[in-house]
């Protein structure tokens, strides 16, 4: 199977700080390429940072594995949290439904 943004199976928690007090938290698809000797995990990183319109680029990142969550299991209520721009809607509507169950 190629190796593409739609079938990435992580999300790589990521933070673009433009300057002391004003940071971007965003999501990257990925895959999990492998683990190094230090523990850093090798993933193929798609997009670029949080614009659309880049989602067939890709590059290798080596990163923390506490920065990766399964694609498939994640809270949308996480991902609103860090500004996941494809489930924004999906995670509105999951608090939305969370207050009304109260």
């Amino acid at each position: 199977m190629d190796k593409t943004f739609d079938n990435a199976p992580y999300l790589l928690r990521c933070l673009h700080s433009l300057n002391s007090e004003s940071k971007i938290p965003y999501w990257q698809r990925c895959h999990r390429l492998g683990i190094t000797k230090s523990m850093k995990v090798k993933v193929l990183v798609w997009g670029k940072r949080h614009r659309s319109g880049y989602e067939n680029e890709s590059r290798v990142r080596y990163v923390n594995g506490n920065r990766l969550i399964d694609a498939a299991t994640a809270d949308p209520r996480t991902l609103a949290l860090w500004g996941f721009i494809a489930g924004r809607d999906q995670a509105k509507d999951a608090l939305n439904q969370e207050k009304n169950d109260e």
